[in-house]
């Protein structure tokens, strides 16, 4: 029972974040969870790269992810998520820092505005 909940909590959590495919020709779709609050606790104190590296590492997943994507050569053969490959491609993609951490760190703010509103009812 509690790891249907535990599921059903973290389903809360995830956002969805479409990025354009490093080469064109379509987009990818990054699997992340929104912070929790105690994840949130002091993150405003952090270095920005300790902060980008969080938010990186709330992404689990992707979908449409080829090894062309990753490391040219035109394979085509679909790529598993793997967390370690996750962040060591994302490290050199600057451009998805952005937008990545402003859904993420969006989605949090979002669920604080959320819960304040359900407090005035």
């Amino acid at each position: 029972m509690s790891k249907l909940l535990i599921d059903q909590l973290n389903r809360k959590r995830e956002v969805r974040i479409e990025i354009d495919k490093p080469k064109g020709g379509g987009k990818i779709v990054f699997l992340a969870r929104r912070p929790s609050d105690l994840e949130m606790v002091g993150v405003q104190d952090l270095d920005r790269q300790t902060q980008t590296k969080r938010g990186l590492g709330h992404v689990f997943g992707w979908e449409n992810v080829v090894e062309d994507d990753i490391v040219g050569g035109a394979c085509m053969d679909p790529v598993k998520f793997d967390a370690d490959l996750w962040l060591t491609w994302a490290a050199d993609h600057s451009e998805w820092w952005g937008p990545i951490g402003d859904a993420i760190f969006g989605a949090y703010f979002a669920h604080l505005g959320a819960e304040a509103d359900a407090e005035k009812k």
